[in-house]
């Protein structure tokens, strides 16, 4: 699952970026922001969000759907889940922040499964 970078912008303002649509700034801003929440240190953060938006193995549109359907969730390589809903919207771990949407389901195939391409980032926390 890979947030564009509308994506990454949208994160940095939920966390109070005022800058508009400033790819540069937002993510000086989120630097900024990831380094707060780290301690000091932005690796750890950065490093469970993005483990956050991997799977193991192939999820296909379908797996999404029957997820909706059935109540499944999808399990990521930091060991958290987050569960679709709606089909195409995701629900993460950070209930005020808006829900991702799928909005290129398994648009890039690859050897080892697809990505599909998010509107937003998913969180593998509640954000302070």
């Amino acid at each position: 699952f890979a947030p564009n970078d509308y994506a990454f912008v949208q994160l940095a303002k939920d966390l109070g970026f005022e800058g508009g649509y400033d790819e540069e700034a937002a993510w000086l801003f989120l630097v900024d922001a990831l380094t707060g929440l780290g301690d000091g240190d932005p690796i750890p953060v950065l490093t469970d969000i993005l483990l956050y938006h991997v799977t193991a193995g192939d999820v296909r549109p379908v797996d999404l759907i029957l997820a909706t359907i059935f109540g499944g969730r999808i399990e990521t390589l930091l060991g958290e889940t987050f569960r679709p809903f709606f089909f195409l919207a995701l629900i993460d771990k950070d209930p005020e922040l808006r829900n991702p949407s799928v909005i290129k389901p398994g648009n890039i195939i690859a050897s080892n499964g697809r990505i599909h391409s998010l509107n937003r980032v998913l969180m593998p926390f509640d954000l302070p």
